[in-house]
Parts: structure tokens; C-alpha cells; sequence
């Protein structure tokens, strides 16, 4: 039987060498919403990641003060999770391509729940950093190049 999106990303995060390098830089309560978005009703529909005492959890249920909230298809946390690489700066590409992707069936959607100062608070730019030249490199090659367009693009999501 095949898991639910919402065991398999709790796998992913709990054993992935590259999940465990990404989030390792994220400060204490660092906490992102998870929906999933044409699930079976059988099956978790929502969850949040957290990062307490220097380790995460995936709990089935939203959080009530998340720093962002991720849409995201069966498909897409099939794809993010059978990467077959430690690399993050390749996660993180696979997980950004997500995101612009104009296929609803493979699609992550992101809104930002929290300010940009609590963002840059717990360190979610050192999961960039962590991603390294490659991720960087892709980014800016899609018109992200700096803090200040990482910035412009964290206003214009969080107004999605």
C-alpha cells in the first residue's frame, strides 16, 4: 500500500539526509503549514512541520502561528520526497521548481504568515545558504538574485 502524502513527507523529514541538512540552520519554533490539496478524505488533509529542541516533527493538525503555509498536491510531495540525492542545493531546485511549476498536478503553493524580520529571526535564508551555489545560482536565474528581491518576493507572496 502506498503512504499518504502526510507520512511520507514526515518520513522524508525524520530520515532524508538532505531534509535534515536543509533544516539543521532553522532556529527553535520555526514552523510551517502543510494542506494537502486533493487528498483522499480518508487520509491527513493538514499538518505542520516544527522545529523544537534542535529537531522536527511533522503533527497532524495546522499550527495556529505558522511562518508560512504550503499548498501541496499528492504528486508534488511524491516528487520532493523520492529525491535520490543528500544534495539540498538539489532539493531545493526540486522543491522551487514546485512552486513555479504551471502544472496544478505537480504544484506547491507558498503563503507567508509571518513578517520578513521573523523570517530572517529563524533562519530561514541559512536553508538557502545550506542549498549553496547551485540553488543560488538557479534562483537567480529565474530573477531572484539578492535580499532584496528575496524580500520583494516574500511581500508579493504574502499578499497571495
Amino acid at each position: 500500500m502506498e503512504s499518504s502524502p502526510f507520512e511520507q513527507l514526515r518520513h522524508f523529514f525524520l530520515s532524508h539526509p538532505a531534509a535534515q541538512k536543509a533544516t539543521k540552520p532553522l532556529s527553535n519554533r520555526a514552523c510551517v503549514n502543510v494542506e494537502f490539496i486533493s487528498s483522499s478524505l480518508l487520509e491527513i488533509k493538514q499538518c505542520h512541520f516544527i522545529k523544537e529542541k534542535d529537531s522536527v516533527s511533522l503533527q497532524p493538525q495546522f499550527h495556529e502561528k505558522p511562518d508560512f503555509t504550503l499548498r501541496m498536491t499528492p504528486q508534488a510531495v511524491n516528487i520532493i520526497t523520492q529525491l535520490n540525492t543528500d544534495n539540498v542545493g538539489e532539493f531545493g531546485i526540486v522543491f522551487f521548481g514546485r512552486v513555479i511549476s504551471q502544472n496544478s498536478e505537480d504544484k506547491v503553493e507558498i503563503k507567508i504568515n509571518s513578517g520578513f524580520l521573523n523570517l530572517i529571526t529563524k533562519n530561514y535564508i541559512g536553508v538557502l545558504a545550506v542549498g549553496g551555489p547551485s540553488v543560488m545560482a538557479w534562483l537567480a536565474r529565474k530573477g531572484v538574485s539578492g535580499i532584496g528581491t528575496i524580500k520583494a518576493v516574500i511581500k508579493k507572496l504574502a499578499g497571495s
